[in-house]
């Protein structure tokens, strides 16, 4: 049996192929992120919190942003850039975990670097 990988497969494909099937230099990534605020804060705070990191982070960087925003529950987010040339890094991960440390709130903060097209896939 084979043990031929996705990359592998990948490099076989047509250029026209792997741009139709997102991959190869055509892949799209986004930073998904689990955020759970554990001060005490009022609903209104992290509303303003929340408003503030669209408007300051993400607008301000031109990225988009979706998630489900819960003060007592986890928020759960996706931050994805813009444009035709979306190159996402894991430099975003560190700069959105940067940005909710200087709010000086206590929280926990899960980032990490997914495929847009293809979430179940490692990225290495």
């Amino acid at each position: 049996m084979s043990s031929t990988t996705r990359t592998d497969l990948d490099a076989c494909m047509k250029k026209r192929i792997r741009k139709k099937l997102h991959v190869g230099e055509f892949c799209e990534y986004g930073v998904e992120f689990d955020l759970k605020v554990t001060s005490s804060i009022s609903e209104d705070e992290f509303d303003t919190l929340i408003e503030n990191f669209v408007e300051d982070f993400v607008e301000g960087n031109g990225l988009y942003c979706g998630g489900g925003w819960h003060l007592k529950e986890k928020t759960a987010g996706l931050v994805v850039e813009t444009g035709r040339d979306r190159k996402v890094s894991l430099e975003y991960a560190a700069r959105i975990e940067d940005w909710f440390k200087s709010k000086n709130l206590e929280y926990t903060l899960d980032c990490s670097l997914i495929d847009l097209w293809y979430p179940e896939r490692k990225i290495t």
